[in-house]
């Protein structure tokens, strides 16, 4: 994987109480907590939150995620359980676009986005 200096440019954020301690860089849903696999986030963590936090996530434009396994530039970025940036498969909400190459567990930028892949019929 090539390196880049990773940088991001939210557009805006959105104030959160955080429901359970979180990581910097996850997925989060409105509840403030990490979201279910596949799910749809309302945004993304910059630092960690404690449990009753009262804080914000990132919402629009790009920002810092947790890739958790090796993927390229513009793959189509759900959320696993742990909140950090899975690829999307059939039926997940995507929540972003990942900008660079990426290696396993590399904090890496991400364009935010929200839709849903259809499931295709067998």
């Amino acid at each position: 994987m090539s390196k880049v200096n990773p940088t991001y440019v939210p557009q805006s954020r959105i104030g959160v109480t955080f429901g359970a301690a979180v990581g910097g860089f996850k997925f989060i849903t409105p509840a403030g907590v990490l979201p279910a696999a596949g799910a749809l986030a309302l945004g993304v963590t910059e630092h960690e939150w404690d449990n009753g936090d009262e804080g914000s996530v990132v919402t629009s434009g790009t920002i810092l995620v947790k890739i958790k396994a090796e993927l390229t530039k513009g793959a189509l970025i759900a959320s696993d359980i742990a909140g950090d940036g899975v690829l999307a498969v059939e039926g997940d909400y995507v929540n972003g676009i990942l900008l660079h190459d990426a290696a396993a567990d590399e904090v890496q930028e991400v364009f935010l986005t929200k839709f849903k892949l259809p499931v295709t019929a067998p």
